[in-house]
């Protein structure tokens, strides 16, 4: 590859990038963590777009315990 050819062509590659970001913005995974009690969806940009809990996993005396599952499901996505 000749650098000087990449930089006449910065135009074009820079369209291909912003595509391509566009694409992955629009892509999404969902993990989930304690047997789907808690489910986390992200998009391409890794930013949590979503969040499900099951009620029975909603108890204010055990707040930590669902922080775990929830960094859980959000790392399995």
């Amino acid at each position: 590859m000749n650098p000087f050819d990449m930089m006449k062509n910065l135009g074009g590659l820079q369209n291909q990038l912003k595509e391509a970001q566009e694409k992955f913005g629009a892509l999404r995974a969902t993990g989930s963590s304690g047997g789907n009690m808690v489910n986390v969806t992200v998009n391409g940009k890794f930013e949590m777009v979503d969040i499900k809990l099951d009620p029975i996993c909603v108890d204010n005396r055990d707040v930590p315990m669902l922080q775990d599952l929830i960094l859980a499901a959000h790392h399995a996505a």
